[in-house]
């Protein structure tokens, strides 16, 4: 506990001084003493003891009550509660490629049934167990996971297909997050890939950051092919602002199982999709980051663990502190002592 208004307690010299005043015979003096002649004390002796205990219960609610209220007026504090004011860690932003190439599967579950049509082999999922392992929804696990472990950081997504848009701005709220992650879903009209607009959208989310470090960590699984921004002016502008890019090459080169229909439900067996590696080597080396090559979730889960050893920042925490104010029970002995001092000399006059 301590005092905001220590000084107050200065005023503690009144108390010895009542006393003083009260039982001090130099103060009170015996010349000029109104004096009654009596021929025997004991005539008063009942009266003079229910006036000494009337005189102390007097004098001790009169000391209590003024050292309870010097100490209210003290002003005690105590109960001390910390709220976050800023944390200057790491800001980042994850950004998601959720073009019609994240629909691919890059394996085949032994659940599905082949079938041959047309001179074709078509892999039927009768159970719709198979949208589990599609890319978009093995990058939403991956990334889940690692949006859990940045409890000191800020996090914003943004995704990206044939336009860009931020899913969610920085913020330190991760059950947000990934309740928003949880909702990404491929949209039809959404299925080209414009990475330079996904790296440009999510440089302005970097407007007002005041981080020690600032990164933006890029999953694709195609190429540039949409978009006003280019990939290259869109590097040159984060690392102009001193945003570290970290590149993600998501996808198996060989063969993958593509959608056959909107119903999720048929897949071919296709070649895989190629990716412009050489493009986000170069973004990642020229903003001080690292490119990296992911063929499944597992590598992929891999790769974020090693970005969150790479992103680890001495954080500065600015904190404010809020007191809990204790003058109030002090306040209250304070004001019963003295209005039992009023009552009872009120109460001892009437009594006959």
């Amino acid at each position: 506990m301590r005092f905001l208004h220590p000084w107050y307690f200065l005023a503690l010299v009144v108390i010895p001084l009542y006393l003083w005043l009260r039982y001090s015979h130099r103060f009170w003096g015996r010349k000029g003493d109104a004096s009654l002649v009596v021929s025997d004390l004991r005539l008063f002796g009942r009266e003079n003891l229910w006036t000494i205990w009337y005189e102390r219960i007097l004098d001790i609610l009169v000391v209590v009550g003024l050292f309870f209220g010097i100490v209210a007026l003290a002003r005690p504090i105590g109960g001390q509660t910390i709220a976050q004011d800023n944390l200057y860690g790491v800001d980042i932003v994850l950004v998601l490629d959720v073009s019609e190439t994240m629909l691919f599967v890059d394996e085949v579950p032994s659940f599905l049934v082949k079938r041959r049509l047309y001179g074709e082999m078509i892999y039927e999922d009768p159970s719709g167990r198979i949208t589990e392992y599609t890319r978009l929804e093995s990058a939403k696990r991956v990334i889940k996971s690692y949006v859990e472990k940045q409890a000191q950081n800020r996090i914003g997504v943004v995704l990206f297909g044939t336009y860009a848009y931020t899913l969610t701005p920085l913020t330190y709220d991760r059950d947000m997050v990934l309740r928003l992650i949880d909702g990404i879903m491929f949209n039809p009209a959404n299925n080209r890939t414009a990475i330079g607009m996904g790296v440009a959208t999510a440089i302005n989310r970097f407007a007002s950051s005041k981080a020690k470090s600032k990164v933006i960590i890029l999953l694709t699984d195609g190429m540039n092919n949409a978009g006003l921004v280019d990939p290259k002016t869109a590097t040159a502008i984060a690392k102009e602002k001193g945003i570290r890019v970290y590149t993600i090459g998501f996808g198996n080169p060989d063969v993958v199982l593509q959608p056959a229909d909107r119903s999720g439900r048929f897949y071919v067996l296709r070649s895989g999709e190629s990716i412009d590696e050489k493009l986000l080597a170069w973004m990642a080396e020229e903003t001080g980051g690292k490119y990296y090559r992911a063929y499944d979730r597992q590598t992929l889960a891999t790769i974020y663990d090693d970005i969150d050893k790479l992103e680890k920042s001495k954080i500065t925490i600015q904190r404010r502190l809020f007191w809990t104010e204790n003058f109030w029970p002090f306040a209250l002995i304070s004001w019963l002592c003295l209005v039992l001092w009023m009552g009872v000399q009120v109460v001892w006059i009437r009594l006959p």
